[in-house]
């Protein structure tokens, strides 16, 4: 395929996004630019549907410090919970409601001679953005495509995809490179201080043909995409009970748990992971001995939220893990440890209700293993 019919071929995709498809109109997406602005006055989300009170916007974004309340200052709020038997560790950054579909968009960055590009915060190669937080199409879930600057010039004029698309044309096209997750967010925005080695925060970027916009960058891996681009989706899974009108009601004081692999499907959990004898999700009490070796998911990025009904009679663990009854834990009854996806679907299809709410929650560690890892992408051979 000549370059230009490529590169024309990109500009395509980049032009697809997100929607609803229930025809009601009602499909909503909520970015951190929406989150920071209802923080102040402790605004929800997504209220109603599945979740009736919705969530506050504290779920996503916190004040640094007390001080910083007023000031407007904020992070990204650290949650945790367990996968696989393994703690897992995550932010929230994004919630959809009624929208089927979220897409991969185009992320444009420079690349050396050699094919590569830095993975450092200090390096201010332009990243240029297919699509702005404004836009229906908007994700942070990006496909990167490297690009060579010509000879002579100025790559802070490179800030829309039209001049990244004719720089690359002058220097042999387009690389497809690695898939990334980052979210497109206001100044005022930092990563959580405990992983500011891994993440990281910066203004170099550019997108709607502005420059020096705020990204935070979570890193590679951690999402998969079907061949139309497609975000492949998992679970996430809420526990939950009734309330006096019938009604499922999160119960907050409970972890969440991620899943691997789509509901009741036979799909691999964790292939690259080594589970100790004696991990949790047997009868008898929890044990946190798991040890993950080299996990590099291509989960944790994209997650459907399911409500899961817990039983009457259930209780945690010292580390917050649930359990179906509180009386196992001296190994005097015999008990579900629900700290994976195969122990949640164990309760059975009837206790576990899907919802209209998708989220992005990257995760930041699973295990002993803290995300993003600091790694060279490898390019992709071009195509002959």
């Amino acid at each position: 395929m000549p370059p230009r019919k490529a590169l024309a071929l990109v500009v395509a995709i980049g032009a697809l996004g997100c929607g609803a498809r229930d025809g009601s109109g009602r499909g909503r997406l909520w970015t951190l630019f929406d989150l920071v602005s209802i923080a102040p006055a402790d605004g929800r989300v997504a209220v109603g549907g599945s979740v009736p009170d919705g969530f506050p916007a504290s779920y996503f974004v916190r004040p640094s410090t007390d001080a910083d309340a007023a000031s407007g200052d904020y992070k990204l709020a650290v949650s945790h919970g367990f996968l696989e038997h393994l703690p897992m560790v995550y932010v929230t950054t994004e919630l959809w409601a009624n929208v089927d579909e979220i897409w991969a968009q185009p992320l444009y960055r420079a690349i050396d001679d050699q094919g590569g590009f830095a993975d450092d915060p200090a390096v201010k190669e332009p990243w240029v953005f297919g699509v702005g937080p404004r836009s229906h199409f908007y994700s942070p879930f990006w496909q990167v495509f490297g690009f060579q600057v010509p000879l002579g010039t100025d790559v802070t004029k490179l800030l829309d995809t039209r001049a990244v698309l004719e720089a690359a044309n002058q220097t042999g096209g387009l690389r497809r490179m690695e898939r990334r997750i980052t979210s497109l967010a206001p100044a005022t925005v930092e990563p959580p201080a405990e992983w500011t080695e891994n993440s990281y925060y910066d203004d170099t970027a550019a997108w709607d043909g502005v420059g020096d916009r705020r990204y935070l960058d979570l890193g590679p891996g951690r999402f998969d995409t079907d061949d139309d681009a497609v975000v492949r989706e998992v679970p996430i899974f809420v526990f939950a009970k009734r309330n006096e009108a019938g009604q499922l009601e999160p119960l907050v004081d409970r972890l969440n748990v991620g899943g691997t692999h789509p509901l009741f499907s036979t799909t691999p959990s964790l292939s690259n992971s080594k589970v100790v004898d004696g991990a949790g999700g047997a009868s008898g009490a929890a044990s946190a001995s798991v040890s993950p070796v080299d996990i590099e998911p291509n989960f944790g990025g994209l997650w459907r939220i399911f409500m899961v009904e817990l039983p009457m009679e259930t209780g945690t663990t010292q580390d917050g893990r649930v359990v179906t009854n509180q009386n196992c834990l001296d190994g005097s009854r015999p008990c579900i440890v629900l700290d994976s996806q195969a122990a949640i679907e164990s309760l059975g299809a009837e206790r576990i209700r899907r919802t209209e709410l998708l989220v992005s929650c990257p995760l930041l560690q699973l295990g002993d293993q803290t995300f993003p890892r600091k790694q060279q992408p490898q390019p992709q051979p071009k195509p002959p």
